[in-house]
């Protein structure tokens, strides 16, 4: 698989003592981005149902949300969980997802990520979804 998109993933480092959780940044380029924008109607009213999908090659720096963590969180590798942050394109340094509102970048907060590593070597990847 080839894309040419780029993203931008912020992980999220759970608070350390009195260190504030902190958000760390990693590009990523060659990945699949995809969003759908709709709504869903009910008797409530209506709800936005808008959604992105993101595949992302297997990479040897992605590894899984646990193994990162089991090792504190090491700065040569990133992982994909829920609540991470995705932004599309080559986004700079953040402290929080509203400075992200404020560049008006198209952002994601994961909610769910496959691990897609079966088959063929070259079709490894992982699909992350999020809101």
């Amino acid at each position: 698989m080839r894309f040419t998109e780029t993203i931008t993933v912020y992980n999220k480092i759970p608070q350390q003592g009195r260190e504030p959780e902190q958000l760390r940044r990693t590009v990523v380029r060659e990945v699949f981005w995809d969003s759908t924008s709709g709504a869903a109607f009910s008797k409530s009213g209506k709800d936005g149902s808008d959604s992105i999908t993101v595949m992302i090659p297997d990479l040897p720096a992605l590894v899984p949300a646990a193994e990162w963590f089991r090792d504190g969180c090491p700065a040569d590798k990133f992982t994909l969980s829920p609540g991470d942050i995705i932004a599309r394109g080559e986004c700079g340094d953040i402290a929080s997802a509203a400075e992200l509102e404020r560049q008006h970048t198209e952002k994601l907060i994961i909610t769910a990520v496959r691990d897609c590593r079966f088959g063929s070597g070259c079709l490894h990847h992982w699909e992350v979804s999020g809101k």
